[in-house]
């Protein structure tokens, strides 16, 4: 009997994506930010057609994950991440579009699609807004309402061609595809990802 409970307990109830724990936000740099510990399952950006290279990763625009409660999309380079000083033009256009929603506090969601269940995975997000009107933050979690987040500032000095802030986190795959919510303090936005 306890094994029919359980199977039917199984089938009834919505499996809760895996919790993401994040580390530190931290500055953008230079094109060493992008990480390449262990090995690569995908890195997406909103670039359009191109296929910037940083760090030797290819980040290639949104393929088979998915990107929900978006509005609009905005692929211009306003804002766009200044190069030099270890930040070639291949970040900066990483960094230059973006998918977002509108509204205060609105969030974004990504869709990881295609893990395999029990594998431990890296993710690694990015926000950035190189305009000196940026101001604004990203909290980045994953599904579940107590699940820590990580929050990213757009420019942490709020003046033209000021950098934005990435953070790394790590959780174990409990299904085959993970929700991670980017919640803005003015409009949710994702730049790029990465999944390791």
């Amino acid at each position: 009997m306890k094994s029919i409970l359980s199977f039917l307990l199984a089938i009834s109830c919505p499996a809760w994506a895996a919790s993401v724990t994040w580390g530190p936000a931290r500055d953008i740099t230079s094109d060493g930010d992008v990480s390449t510990r262990g090995t690569l399952v995908k890195a997406g950006c909103k670039t359009g057609n191109l296929y910037p290279v940083v760090n030797g990763i290819t980040f290639t625009p949104y393929g088979s994950d998915t990107v929900g409660g978006v509005n609009a999309s905005n692929a211009q380079t306003i804002g766009q991440l200044p190069t030099g000083g270890g930040i070639s033009a291949a970040y900066s256009t990483l960094l230059g579009g973006n998918d977002y929603n509108t509204g205060s506090a609105s969030t974004v969601t990504l869709t990881i699609n295609g893990l395999t269940i029990g594998q431990h995975y890296e993710v690694q997000v990015w926000a950035n807004d190189s305009d000196a009107t940026s101001a604004g933050t990203q909290s980045v979690k994953s599904g579940g309402a107590l699940d820590p987040s990580a929050v990213l500032r757009m420019n942490t000095t709020a003046t033209s061609g000021g950098k934005g802030q990435f953070a790394l986190g790590s959780f174990t795959a409990d299904a085959i595809s993970q929700n991670i919510t980017f919640q803005g303090s003015t409009n949710g936005m994702i730049q790029a990802y990465q999944v390791r």
